[in-house]
Protein backbone atom coordinates (compact mmCIF):
# COMPACT_ATOMS: atom_id res chain seq x y z
CA UNK A 1 0.00 0.00 0.00
CA UNK A 2 1.25 3.21 -0.62
CA UNK A 3 0.00 6.21 1.08
CA UNK A 4 -0.12 10.03 1.25
CA UNK A 5 -1.25 10.36 4.78
CA UNK A 6 0.86 8.89 7.66
CA UNK A 7 -2.21 7.92 9.81
CA UNK A 8 -3.28 6.04 6.66
CA UNK A 9 0.40 4.15 6.78
CA UNK A 10 0.06 3.26 10.56
CA UNK A 11 -3.27 2.41 10.26
CA UNK A 12 -2.21 -0.31 7.02
CA UNK A 13 0.79 -1.52 9.15
CA UNK A 14 -1.40 -2.09 12.19
CA UNK A 15 -3.19 -4.66 9.85
CA UNK A 16 -0.12 -6.08 9.00
CA UNK A 17 0.27 -4.50 5.24
CA UNK A 18 3.59 -3.98 3.70
CA UNK A 19 2.79 0.36 3.53
CA UNK A 20 4.88 2.96 3.01
CA UNK A 21 4.27 6.68 2.38
CA UNK A 22 5.35 9.63 0.49
CA UNK A 23 4.82 13.31 1.61
CA UNK A 24 6.43 16.81 0.30
CA UNK A 25 6.41 18.16 3.95
CA UNK A 26 9.78 17.61 5.93
CA UNK A 27 7.92 18.25 9.18
CA UNK A 28 5.33 15.68 8.67
CA UNK A 29 7.45 13.25 7.24
CA UNK A 30 10.50 13.98 10.48
CA UNK A 31 6.92 13.44 12.76
CA UNK A 32 5.98 10.07 11.12
CA UNK A 33 9.47 8.79 10.79
CA UNK A 34 10.01 9.70 14.61
CA UNK A 35 7.04 7.00 15.23
CA UNK A 36 9.01 4.62 13.50
CA UNK A 37 6.62 5.05 10.21
CA UNK A 38 8.25 3.82 6.87
CA UNK A 39 7.79 7.70 5.37
CA UNK A 40 10.03 9.60 2.73
CA UNK A 41 9.38 12.70 1.57
CA UNK A 42 9.28 12.49 -2.16
CA UNK A 43 6.94 13.07 -5.24
CA UNK A 44 4.83 10.01 -6.43
CA UNK A 45 6.58 10.40 -10.21
CA UNK A 46 9.52 9.40 -8.22
CA UNK A 47 8.39 6.14 -7.73
CA UNK A 48 8.59 4.10 -10.81
CA UNK A 49 9.63 0.12 -9.89
CA UNK A 50 7.13 -0.63 -7.64
CA UNK A 51 3.30 -1.91 -7.92
CA UNK A 52 1.01 -1.30 -5.41
CA UNK A 53 -2.73 -3.04 -4.74
CA UNK A 54 -4.01 0.18 -2.70
CA UNK A 55 -2.85 3.59 -3.56
CA UNK A 56 -4.48 6.34 -0.94
CA UNK A 57 -4.05 10.30 -2.04
CA UNK A 58 -5.40 12.43 0.64
CA UNK A 59 -5.42 16.14 -0.03
CA UNK A 60 -3.36 16.12 -2.92
CA UNK A 61 -5.06 16.51 -6.42
CA UNK A 62 -6.67 19.83 -5.48
CA UNK A 63 -3.10 21.23 -4.63
CA UNK A 64 -1.07 20.26 -8.02
CA UNK A 65 -1.90 21.82 -11.53
CA UNK A 66 -1.05 18.40 -13.97
CA UNK A 67 -3.44 15.65 -11.76
CA UNK A 68 -4.21 14.22 -15.05
CA UNK A 69 -0.52 13.16 -14.97
CA UNK A 70 -0.45 12.10 -11.42
CA UNK A 71 -3.65 9.76 -11.82
CA UNK A 72 -2.49 8.11 -15.12
CA UNK A 73 1.47 7.65 -13.42
CA UNK A 74 -0.53 6.16 -10.36
CA UNK A 75 -2.72 3.96 -13.08
CA UNK A 76 0.47 2.78 -13.67
CA UNK A 77 1.43 2.05 -10.38
CA UNK A 78 -1.14 -0.44 -9.65
CA UNK A 79 -1.61 -4.17 -9.92
CA UNK A 80 -4.47 -5.33 -12.07
CA UNK A 81 -7.72 -4.79 -9.58
CA UNK A 82 -5.49 -2.05 -7.62
CA UNK A 83 -7.75 0.51 -5.60
CA UNK A 84 -7.16 3.91 -5.79
CA UNK A 85 -8.29 5.95 -2.70
CA UNK A 86 -9.11 9.83 -3.02
CA UNK A 87 -9.96 12.31 -1.01
CA UNK A 88 -10.73 15.95 -2.01
CA UNK A 89 -12.87 19.08 -0.97
CA UNK A 90 -16.39 18.76 -2.47
CA UNK A 91 -17.13 22.22 -4.23
CA UNK A 92 -21.15 20.82 -3.67
CA UNK A 93 -20.86 21.03 -0.29
CA UNK A 94 -23.57 22.16 1.69
CA UNK A 95 -20.59 24.31 3.67
CA UNK A 96 -20.09 26.63 0.16
CA UNK A 97 -23.90 26.32 -0.91
CA UNK A 98 -24.68 28.00 2.49
CA UNK A 99 -21.83 30.11 3.39
CA UNK A 100 -21.05 31.09 -0.55
CA UNK A 101 -17.77 32.76 -0.77
CA UNK A 102 -16.81 32.52 2.39
CA UNK A 103 -16.25 28.84 2.73
CA UNK A 104 -12.47 28.68 3.25
CA UNK A 105 -11.80 25.38 1.07
CA UNK A 106 -12.81 27.66 -2.18
CA UNK A 107 -10.37 30.64 -1.60
CA UNK A 108 -7.77 30.69 -4.83
CA UNK A 109 -4.88 30.13 -2.05
CA UNK A 110 -5.91 26.80 -0.77
CA UNK A 111 -6.83 24.51 -4.17
CA UNK A 112 -6.15 24.91 -7.83
CA UNK A 113 -8.71 22.61 -8.80
CA UNK A 114 -12.31 22.36 -7.35
CA UNK A 115 -14.17 18.84 -7.82
CA UNK A 116 -17.75 17.98 -7.48
CA UNK A 117 -18.63 14.02 -7.61
CA UNK A 118 -19.82 14.52 -10.98
CA UNK A 119 -16.39 16.27 -12.08
CA UNK A 120 -14.04 13.69 -10.27
CA UNK A 121 -15.63 10.72 -11.47
CA UNK A 122 -15.52 11.84 -14.67
CA UNK A 123 -11.51 12.89 -14.40
CA UNK A 124 -11.40 9.31 -12.99
CA UNK A 125 -13.14 7.36 -15.80
CA UNK A 126 -11.51 8.73 -18.65
CA UNK A 127 -8.07 7.90 -16.79
CA UNK A 128 -9.45 4.02 -17.60
CA UNK A 129 -10.40 3.99 -13.60
CA UNK A 130 -13.61 2.18 -12.96
CA UNK A 131 -15.87 3.50 -10.44
CA UNK A 132 -16.84 1.27 -6.99
CA UNK A 133 -17.83 4.15 -4.61
CA UNK A 134 -17.56 7.80 -3.61
CA UNK A 135 -19.19 9.29 -0.21
CA UNK A 136 -19.20 12.79 1.20
CA UNK A 137 -18.63 13.62 4.78
CA UNK A 138 -17.73 16.72 7.28
CA UNK A 139 -18.67 19.30 9.56
CA UNK A 140 -21.07 21.62 7.03
CA UNK A 141 -23.62 22.24 9.26
CA UNK A 142 -21.09 23.52 11.97
CA UNK A 143 -19.16 25.28 9.13
CA UNK A 144 -22.61 27.14 8.60
CA UNK A 145 -23.54 27.72 12.60
CA UNK A 146 -19.98 29.47 12.58
CA UNK A 147 -20.30 31.57 9.99
CA UNK A 148 -23.95 32.66 11.11
CA UNK A 149 -22.09 33.44 14.72
CA UNK A 150 -19.27 35.49 13.49
CA UNK A 151 -21.65 37.38 10.49
CA UNK A 152 -24.74 38.19 12.75
CA UNK A 153 -23.22 37.70 16.09
CA UNK A 154 -26.90 35.39 16.06
CA UNK A 155 -26.67 32.32 18.59
CA UNK A 156 -27.83 28.83 17.16
CA UNK A 157 -29.11 26.93 19.62
CA UNK A 158 -32.26 25.11 18.07
CA UNK A 159 -30.05 24.62 15.06
CA UNK A 160 -27.41 22.69 17.01
CA UNK A 161 -29.68 20.72 18.61
CA UNK A 162 -30.70 19.00 15.18
CA UNK A 163 -26.81 19.51 13.59
CA UNK A 164 -26.12 15.34 13.79
CA UNK A 165 -29.32 14.82 12.29
CA UNK A 166 -28.98 17.65 9.60
CA UNK A 167 -25.27 16.32 8.92
CA UNK A 168 -26.59 12.67 8.41
CA UNK A 169 -28.76 14.39 5.42
CA UNK A 170 -26.01 16.15 4.09
CA UNK A 171 -23.51 13.46 3.63
CA UNK A 172 -26.74 10.98 2.84
CA UNK A 173 -27.15 13.41 -0.29
CA UNK A 174 -23.33 13.70 -1.97
CA UNK A 175 -23.61 17.36 -0.53
CA UNK A 176 -20.77 16.80 2.17
CA UNK A 177 -17.60 19.05 2.25
CA UNK A 178 -15.01 16.18 1.49
CA UNK A 179 -15.45 13.84 -1.04
CA UNK A 180 -14.13 10.34 -1.05
CA UNK A 181 -13.60 8.24 -4.17
CA UNK A 182 -13.07 4.71 -4.24
CA UNK A 183 -11.76 3.57 -7.93
CA UNK A 184 -10.83 0.44 -9.14
CA UNK A 185 -7.42 -0.45 -12.15
CA UNK A 186 -9.33 -2.92 -14.34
Amino acid sequence: MLGLAQDIVEAALSLNWDAMGIDLDPSAIDFGVSRGLPLEKKKIKEITNQKFDVIGMFDVLEHIPYHKKILDHTYSLLNPGGIIYIYVPNYNSASRLFVGSDVHFIWPSHHLTLYTPTTHLLQLESGNFQFELFETEELDIFDYIWFIKIKSQAECEELGKISDHLQFFINASGYGKNLRMICMKV
